[in-house]
Formats: structure tokens, C-alpha cells, sequence
């Protein structure tokens, strides 16, 4: 069995305008132990014939065998393991990696050895042989072309495969080094079939053990000049076939290694590609930011404001329950602490922004300080409270020294401010939170900013002009500068003086945790002179409109707004809540109390709306898809500025093939480069992204972009490394190797 036999081959170029026979009707026989040498004039099909023996060209007519095996029904894939298992190629015109260094060059033949310290060594060895020590570390663009070749050379003597074929290997050398060359190829030619093509048969006259001349495409003649120690190719293919092995299971680290090379052996290709990721990943930031918008749009809705460890409570027929009753069951159950009117704990407070006269920020009550850490002040005492703000406010309230110690709310009550922690994703939280120790006395503020059209005051309006009128306001502010039963009527309610106010009530009505109506009189003392000033006050130098808006209204004392609480409200008012160390310790303390007749929900149960909830699948799903059509785009566009670049890379790919590497290997060194490339881009938009999160200025330029976002960014960079390099490879690997070694031309 001969390692090579070639039956009637023959090789056929068709080209728009004409059919060329590049060899045809060739017969012969190639065995481990001869050193061929192929000659002929130049366009007689030497170079064709070298083409069909390494697989980089395909054949039309008759067959190869190698070992025994057709060939003819190869594909691609078949070819490229075929390379990577038998062919070492030194080519005419060199096809060395430039941007590598000889080092390298010669290396990459070694992946099949996995240590680095005994690839290099194996390389230097062979760099010794061929006389380019002292080059070893020069790009391949920096070699005379004696120097490539000799790189070459050592290239293909390092794969250490069964077959060597050379295309004039000493073209490009002085007559002392040709013969080192032909020497060295006639020394291992003794365990290896090597093919020489050749326009100077004197060279390798005294070495070659047999001669095939080729004469317009077909073999003029077979001489043997030399017997020839031909030995069995068995053991030779079984070693061939061990070291092939060990290859396909390290084609990922081979890919790696190698993208990592290819990568940094280009420095301005290097940068370029990743200027052009870092376009991509910011061009994904701002689609993001565009596209998908509301990221609770798929939250779940919560009955209650949950908290851990919460648990409201109230009775199945709907009465309400009494500080007493609220006080026994959290002592029976083991709670830690109770509210009986938490129904601010459910509410919005609206507060005047401290940065803007005419906006508001809603800030959202908690109950307690646990895992509170103030940046700046202090945990609450007695009537303080804490904020929870967004770090857009640090510029207002302070970093080191609190600037605004003082809030007020939009029914006019006044906060001391201790303390204020800042949170950077502004789509965890509520805008603001107050979290406060004395909660049920803050909370009433709480209650009156909600409750506007739910009460209302009644009271009799004494006019100069002795008109006795009863009037009626759905707006009540409370004013920390009143006491006890003071009242301020600020607004202009007739061209008439007010000479006197009584016969104060409060109607409560239509508030969904109520059974009907009350109504709450007290005896309160009018004020016209402090209405006056007031309202005069906040109109010097401001819109009048806004002002008589912010202040219009009734104002009454906080002592006289908790004794409304106490007193009407909260006789009313059916819930309290309960509060545990966690949920699962509020489930099981609460678990029988329906029996006694309570309902007792711990505050992570939502509702379900079906409608809604479909509604928001769908858009959900549609913001996604168009993010992608978003991102495929974007992919088309950066593959189109990138393709010239590319291209650069596929003569690299070409040598590779030929050279027998992993066609897996050269996909991975792909998806490698592209990595690398996107990593610069990654760390400059890491940096860009904690500015943003982090910048008081910045961070309320994009409020729909939250920490879920910033990985869904990078998923967005990840698919658009994927696709690039997908794409790359599909283009570059449709084409033969011999095609793509001449830059993708047309044969």
C-alpha cells in the first residue's frame, strides 16, 4: 500500500470565458522514504499538481488514494483534516504570517504540543536548523525573502507531518543556503514522503530518488534515480493520527491562543476594531436606553407597600381595630412592634424639590431604620425624619454637611430632617423615602396630602357687609407654625373683608377603608392677620399662581391634624400592621388567625389582573423584539465599516488552512479576536456606566437605564460580537484555500 496514488487525475479551471486542463491523465505512485522532485517549464502544471496532492485544490477527473482511501468524495472538511493530518506546504511565495514574528510563525506549526515552555523550545531548535536565531523575534514583514522562506521552512518541518511538499523552496536563496535547504529535506525525506517542485533539477540532483516531468498538464516522464528505502506509512499515520487527536480536543485553547496572537500582532487593526466595538456598545446603550423604557413594566402590583416581615391585618366584617386589641395580638404573637393606623404606610407624600420651584418629589413611607446607613447625618430621633433620595439630590442635600435640614410637605407640614443615604438605581426605589421612629405622629401628614376630596371642612364666613355665609374647603395644609386650635384661611375668597370664621367641621367620607361618613367639629380661632402675611409672604418676588396654589387652602395646627387622627379617623379605619424579624416568621405566627376572625396577609401578596398582565406581556415582548431588530442592525452596519479591515485578515486565514490547523481552531480565533476587540470597549463603557450611575448630573439624563440594563447592554455587545464573528468566518470559509491565499479572485 503506497501512501499516495494518484489514477488518471486530472485538474480542470473554468473561468467565465474560457476552460484551462491544469494537469490531466496522471498516474503515479508515492511512498514514505522518496524525495520526489517534480520539474517542468514554467505553466506545465508542477504548481497543480502540488495543489491536488495538499487538498488545497480539488480534482475533476480519476482519483487519489491515500493509505488505500478514495478521496474523491472529499468535502471541505474532509480536505482541511486531511491537511491537518498528512500535508507540511512550503510555499513559493512564502505565506508566512507578517504581522508574527518568526518565533511565532514557527509555533503556531507546535499547538499540537500543549506546553508553552516545550512548544518554544521545540521552535527554537528548528529556528537553529535553518540559521535564524538571531531573527527569531522579527515581524515576518521585517524578513529579507531568504528569511521567510527559511521561516517557512522551519514552519512546515516543525508540524512534522507524513508528507512534505515544496513549491520552489530555494528560489529565494543564495546557492550555499539552497543546499542547506535541499540537504535537510533529503534528511528527513528518510522518514517522510517530500514532493519538490523545482526549475533547477541540478540542485536536488544528488539527493532526489526520483524525478516526474511535467509536460502541458500530463507526465512526460517517471525516472527513478535512486532506490528508495520505502517503509510502511502505517506507523507514520497511526503517529499522524495520535497528534491529530490531541488536537481536536484542544481546538478551544488553540482558538484562544491563536486569536490572541492575531489580535495583538496587528496594533492598528487592534485599535481600530475596538474604536469600532466601542461605537457598538454605546450606539446598545442607547438603544436600551430608547427602547425599552418602564423596567417595572412587568413588576407585580402589591396590595400592600411590602416590607419583611410585614403583616396587615384587619377584620373579616370589616370593623375596625382598636390600639388595644393590635397591642394584645402583637404581644400574643410575638411581633416585634404594631401600628394601628398604618395608612400612610400604603401613601405618598408629595414634598417641594429643594432644586426647583415648581416641582415636586413624592416620598413613600417606611416604618423603622433597620439597615439604614446615612451618608450624611444621622439615624432619626423623636419627630425627625430620614431620607432614602436618589443621588441626583446629593447637590442639594449635602455630601459631608447636611445643606437642608428642614422639608416641608405639600400639605404644609414641616420635617426635621437627621440624616439622608443616596441610592444610585433610580428605578429600585420609590424617588424618596422617609423612614421615621415615630411613625404614627409623621404619618399624619401623610394621610392629609392623600386624602384631598376625601375630607372636607365646613365652616361659617362672617363678611363685612354682614353677609353670614357657610363655606366649604376640600383642601387642608398643616402649618407647623400653628398651635393648639389656630386656623388660617389663606386665599381670597370674596372683594369683602372677613371680620370672623366659626363653626368648624370636618366631613370624612368615601375613603375606601371606611364604613360611611363622620364628621369632627372643633372650635377654631381665625387668624386674619397671619393669613394675610402669609399669603403676601409667598408671593414677593414669584408667580402669584403657583404661590396661591402651594399655600391656598385651610391650615391648621399639627396637634389639631393628629386629634383629627386620633379621634375620627383612626375609629374608622379597619387595618393595622404587624410587624415580624421576616415573612416566614410572619406566616407561621399568623397562620390561624382567620379562625378568630381575622384576615392577616403577610404584604408580599399581589393581585392579578389577567387583562393587564397579558397587556404588559405583549409589550414587553414587542419592546424586546424591536431592541433586537435594534441590535441586528447595528451588526449589519459595524459589519459593513469593518469588512475592508476583515479582509485584511483573510490571506492570515488562508496560511492557517494550508497549514492544517483546526478549521475549529481558526473559528474560535475569530470569535477570539472580536472578543479581544470588545473588551477595551467594555472597560471604557464600565467606566462610562459608573459615571452615569454614580453622577448627580448624569444619572437623571437616563432614568430608564437600572442594573438589570447594564447586563442586558452587555448581552446586546455579546450577540453583536457572535454575529460579526459568525459572519466573518461563513464569508471567509466558502472559499477554497487556494482562493483565499489569492484574495478571494476568481480562479
Amino acid at each position: 500500500m503506497s501512501l499516495i496514488e494518484l489514477k488518471d487525475i486530472g485538474k480542470i479551471y473554468v473561468s467565465e470565458n474560457s476552460v484551462a486542463v491544469g494537469i490531466r491523465g496522471v498516474n503515479a505512485k508515492m511512498d514514505v522514504g522518496e524525495f520526489i522532485a517534480v520539474t517542468g517549464a514554467s505553466g506545465s502544471g508542477k504548481t497543480t499538481l502540488l495543489n491536488v496532492l495538499s487538498g488545497m485544490d480539488t480534482y475533476e477527473e480519476g482519483e487519489m488514494l491515500v493509505c488505500g482511501e478514495p478521496t474523491s468524495h472529499y468535502i471541505q472538511s474532509d480536505w482541511e483534516e486531511y491537511r491537518e493530518k498528512y500535508i507540511s506546504f512550503i510555499f513559493q511565495d512564502y505565506n508566512i504570517l507578517e504581522s508574527f514574528t518568526v518565533l511565532q510563525n514557527v509555533e503556531l506549526a507546535l499547538t499540537h504540543i500543549s506546553s508553552k515552555k516545550e512548544r518554544r523550545k521545540r521552535a527554537e531548535l528548528l529556528l537553529e536548523k535553518v540559521g535564524l536565531t538571531k531573527h527569531k523575534n522579527h515581524k515576518g514583514s521585517k524578513l529579507s525573502g531568504g528569511q521567510k522562506q527559511r521561516t517557512v521552512i522551519a514552519r512546515a518541518l516543525a508540524k512534522d507531518s507524513p508528507i512534505i511538499l515544496a513549491d520552489e523552496p530555494t528560489g529565494n536563496l543564495d546557492s550555499r543556503s539552497a543546499k542547506e535547504i535541499i540537504d535537510l529535506l533529503k534528511e528527513i525525506s528518510a522518514e517522510k514522503l517530500v514532493v519538490v517542485v523545482t526549475h533547477s533539477f541540478d540542485e536536488v540532483r544528488d539527493v532526489a530518488t526520483r524525478e516526474i516531468r511535467i509536460f502541458d498538464g500530463a507526465v512526460e516522464r517517471d525516472t527513478v534515480l535512486a532506490d528508495a528505502e520505502k517503509k510502511d506509512p502505517k506507523t507514520l499515520i497511526a503517529a499522524a493520527e495520535g497528534t491529530n487527536k490531541k488536537k481536536k480536543l484542544s481546538f478551544i485553547r488553540e482558538g484562544v491562543e491563536l486569536g490572541a496572537h492575531r489580535f495583538f500582532a496587528k496594533p492598528k487593526l487592534a485599535v481600530f476594531m475596538s474604536i469600532i466595538m466601542t461605537v457598538a456598545i454605546l450606539a446598545t446603550f442607547f438603544f436600551t436606553a430608547l427602547i425599552i423604557g418602564d423596567p417595572n413594566l412587568l413588576a407585580k402590583d402589591h396590595v400592600f407597600t411590602p416590607f419583611d416581615g410585614r403583616v396587615a391585618i384587619t377584620h373579616i366584617d370589616g370593623s375596625p381595630i382598636t390600639e388595644e386589641e393590635i397591642s394584645k395580638l402583637a404581644e400574643r404573637l410575638g411581633a416585634k412592634s404594631y401600628l394601628s393606623f398604618d395608612g400612610a404606610l400604603d401613601t405618598f407624600v408629595r414634598i417641594r424639590r429643594p432644586d426647583s420651584d415648581y416641582g415636586y418629589m413624592s416620598l413613600k413611607y417606611t416604618y423603622g431604620t433597620d439597615g439604614c446607613k446615612p451618608t450624611v447625618g444621622r439615624l432619626p430621633g423623636e419627630g425627625e425624619v430620614y431620607l432614602k433620595l436618589p443621588i441626583k439630590m446629593r447637590p442639594h442635600f449635602g455630601s459631608d454637611t447636611l445643606l437642608i435640614d428642614t422639608i416641608r410637605s405639600d400639605s404644609g407640614q414641616k420635617y426635621k430632617v437627621s440624616g439622608v443615604e443616596y441610592f444610585y438605581d433610580n428605578g429600585k426605589y420609590a424617588e424618596m423615602v422617609i423612614r421615621t421612629e415615630d411613625f404614627a405622629e409623621m404619618s399624619v401628614s401623610g394621610y392629609f396630602n392623600n386624602r384631598q376630596g376625601d375630607i372636607t371642612v365646613r365652616y361659617s364666613v362672617m363678611y363685612e357687609n354682614g353677609d353670614l355665609i357657610e363655606q366649604q374647603d376640600s383642601r387642608i395644609l398643616i402649618n407647623n407654625e400653628l398651635k393648639g386650635n389656630e386656623v388660617l384661611l389663606v386665599g381670597k375668597y370674596s372683594d369683602e373683608e372677613i371680620l370672623s370664621v366659626s363653626n368648624f367641621s370636618i366631613d370624612i367620607y368615601d375613603y375606601s377603608f371606611m364604613q360611611g361618613r363622620m364628621s369632627y367639629d372643633f372650635d377654631g380661632e381665625y387668624n386674619e392677620a397671619k393669613s394675610d402675611a402669609l399669603f403676601k409672604e409667598y408671593q414677593k418676588g414669584e408667580k402669584e399662581e403657583y404661590f396661591y396654589y402651594n399655600i391656598w387652602g385651610v391650615h391648621i395646627s399639627p396637634e389639631l391634624a393628629s386629634d383629627i387622627i386620633e379621634n375620627s379617623v383612626s375609629k374608622l379605619y379597619p387595618q393595622a400592621s404587624l410587624f415580624f424579624e421576616n415573612d416566614s416568621e410572619a406566616k407561621q405566627a399568623c397562620a390561624g388567625l382567620k379562625d378568630e376572625g381575622y384576615l392577616a396577609l403577610t404584604t408580599d401578596v399581589y393581585y392579578f389582573d389577567i387583562e393587564q398582565r397579558i397587556l404588559s406581556i405583549i409589550e414587553a415582548i414587542f419592546l424586546i423584539g424591536i431592541w433586537l431588530v435594534a441590535i441586528i442592525f447595528l451588526c449589519f452596519f459595524l459589519s459593513l465599516c469593518m469588512s475592508k479591515n476583515v479582509d485584511t485578515l483573510r490571506k492570515d486565514v488562508g496560511i492557517l488552512r494550508s497549514m492544517g490547523i483546526k478549521n475549529n481552531a481558526i473559528r474560535v480565533s475569530m470569535y477570539s479576536i472580536m472578543a479581544l476587540s470588545a473588551i477595551p470597549a467594555l472597560i471604557f463603557f464600565a467606566v462610562v456606566a459608573f459615571a452615569v450611575y454614580t453622577s448627580p448630573t448624569l444619572n437623571p439624563m437616563v432614568p430608564f437605564i437600572h442594573a438589570p440594563h447594564y447586563a442586558l447592554i452587555v448581552l446586546g455587545m455579546f450577540i453583536i460580537v457572535m454575529r460579526l464573528a459568525g459572519k466573518n468566518n461563513k464569508r471567509i470559509f466558502k472559499q477554497s484555500v487556494r482562493k483565499t491565499l489569492r484574495g478571494g479572485n476568481e480562479e
